[in-house]
Formats: structure tokens, C-alpha cells, sequence
């Protein structure tokens, strides 16, 4: 029977220590440390040439092998649900004068490419085609490089969901049930591009400074409103200087939060903001709060393709 009472504790033990996990473990007697667990990391959107070829016969005729580069876009990220999906697809890197192609260019994405939802559990996708359609092999040439850039721009958010402490009791307070001050670690992405690393909580009993620091992870760049909404996504001599994201918080409980700045600009892949917010008269709970950060992200891959003459 001891034995038996033993494994059932040790068992609740570990559940209660593992659930522990996923808010916040108790650091210092004033500063509370912990990582927040998200979804599996992913970047929301990818994309990756699907069927495209490496090697291009050209014959003597002047035919030649069949060029049709197929882009497929994937959505498994969070955003978005309610909404249209707002992206286009650009090819580029050939040479004009040599290929031509009549396939739309740029290419809207699917208004459809939703992010994962109870409808929707694997995300969704759409897929893009780029054709050669001719070829003015240069005379005497017996290969030629053919390098497709296709570069996507798109409108997108991240979503990080943790707990904040919303208390205006006293610090030695027996019926105080969460820390004001605490430091939070996002250990996964939040399925988004631009990831919410770390939040910062110094509260007090009526104020409370909430620090946001948020790093760039995927692997292109977020660009301004205006270089989105230009016909073509390439545009000579074009220097952005409007490449903001937009932050908004909601902490269960409170109506008004300011931000400084509301709209950030990343240094070297990084940046943060301070957010404030004050504790309601006899408030005493954790709060579910969610960060939304809103901005417009540019990303581009290529794929190498060899013209080769063959003397058939």
C-alpha cells in the first residue's frame, strides 16, 4: 500500500511540475522566469519550386525542351482566418531579350490561403506556374544560364498569446495569486516570420510597464505598405524607408494600453516597444493577454536552370 500511495504521488507530482512548465517558474522572491510554449515553429508562410527543371535540351531545329517553373506557396500559420489572404508572386533574374514568357506576371495568390484553423488543420496552399514560352539561343552559344527568381510579397501577422499579472494588492499580500514582475521567453516561433521573443512585466499596485521585444526569424525582410501596393514588386533604384510593423497587445480586463512606438522599425533584425496599463481598483487574477504584430513581408527564392545545345 505505501508503495502504491508513493507512485501516485510522484505521478501528480510530475504532472503538476510539467504543467508548471508552460507559464512561468518562480525565479528571485521579486522576479518571476519562464518560457511560453507555442505551436510546432514554423515560419507561416513558405514556398519552394515543386517541379522545375535543373537541364534544358535546345536542338538543332530550335526546339527545345518544355521550361515550366511550378511555385507552390504554403499557409500553416495562424493568420489569416476571417479574412482574405492579401499576397502576389513575382518571377524575375532572365534575361528578357533572350526569354519570353505570356505568363501573368506578377500572380495574385489565392484569396483563400487561410492559416490552420478546426477547418483547416493542415493549412493551406496554392500553387503558381511560370513558362518559357520562347528562346533566342544566342548564335554560337552551346549553353546558357537561365536563373528564375520567384520572390513573394504578403501581408501577414504573429500572434503570441501569454499571461500577464493584473493585481493591485500588496507585494507581501497572502491572497496575491500572480507575480507583477516577470520575464517571459518565447522558446518557438508563433508560426510567423517576425517572432515575439521576450516580454518583460514591471508591475506595481496601480502601474504596470509591459516590454515587447520582437526579432525578424524568416529568412526575407518586411517591407512598407507602398512598395506592397506598386504594380511590380521589382523596382529599379526603389529604397523603402516605411518598413514598420504594427504592434497592438489585449490583457483580459483592460480597456486602455498605450504602446511607444505603436509602429516598429527593426534594427539589424530587432527591435522592442514599451506598452502601459494600469490595475484596476481590487484586481487580483492572471490575465490572458495576446500580442498582434501586422506587417507586410517579402521573401524570394531561385532556381538554377542549364540551357545545353545538343547536336541531335
Amino acid at each position: 500500500m505505501k508503495l502504491k500511495n508513493i507512485l501516485i504521488f510522484i505521478i501528480i507530482s510530475s504532472l503538476f511540475l510539467s504543467g508548471c512548465d508552460l507559464l512561468v517558474q518562480p525565479g528571485n522572491t521579486n522576479t518571476n522566469t519562464g518560457t511560453v510554449s507555442t505551436q510546432e515553429a514554423n515560419l507561416g508562410i513558405s514556398f519552394e519550386f515543386v517541379d522545375a527543371p535543373t537541364k534544358i535540351n535546345y536542338y538543332n531545329d530550335g526546339t527545345y525542351d518544355s521550361i515550366s517553373a511550378l511555385v507552390e506557396i504554403n499557409n500553416k500559420g495562424r493568420y489569416p482566418i476571417n479574412q482574405d489572404f492579401n499576397g502576389r508572386i513575382e518571377f524575375s533574374g532572365y534575361d528578357e531579350s533572350i526569354f519570353k514568357t505570356s505568363s501573368t506576371n506578377p500572380a495574385i495568390i489565392s484569396k483563400k490561403l487561410h492559416g490552420v484553423s478546426s477547418i483547416n488543420p493542415d493549412g493551406t496552399y496554392d500553387q503558381k506556374t511560370f513558362t518559357i514560352d520562347d528562346i533566342n539561343l544566342i548564335e554560337g552559344a552551346e549553353t546558357l544560364d537561365l536563373n528564375i527568381f520567384a520572390t513573394l510579397d504578403y501581408e501577414y501577422a504573429t500572434i503570441a498569446n501569454l499571461m500577464l499579472c493584473v493585481s493591485s494588492v500588496l507585494e507581501n499580500d497572502q491572497t496575491k495569486v500572480c507575480e507583477r514582475n516577470q520575464v517571459l521567453t518565447f522558446e518557438e516561433s508563433q508560426n510567423a516570420p517576425i517572432k515575439v521573443t521576450q516580454v518583460e512585466q514591471i508591475g506595481g499596485l496601480n502601474n504596470n510597464l509591459v516590454k515587447i521585444y520582437i526579432e525578424n526569424i524568416g529568412n526575407g525582410r518586411v517591407i512598407s505598405p507602398e512598395k506592397f501596393n506598386n504594380e511590380k514588386i521589382k523596382l529599379e533604384g526603389y529604397k523603402d524607408i516605411n518598413e514598420k510593423i504594427d504592434i497592438s497587445i489585449e490583457v483580459d480586463g483592460i480597456k486602455d494600453i498605450t504602446c511607444d512606438p505603436i509602429r516598429i522599425e527593426l534594427r539589424d533584425g530587432k527591435a522592442n516597444t514599451l506598452c502601459r496599463f494600469e490595475n484596476p481598483k481590487d484586481s487580483n487574477y492572471p490575465a490572458s493577454t495576446t500580442i498582434t504584430l501586422k506587417y507586410y513581408y517579402e521573401d524570394t527564392i531561385n532556381r538554377d536552370i542549364k540551357i545545353i545545345k545538343t547536336n541531335i
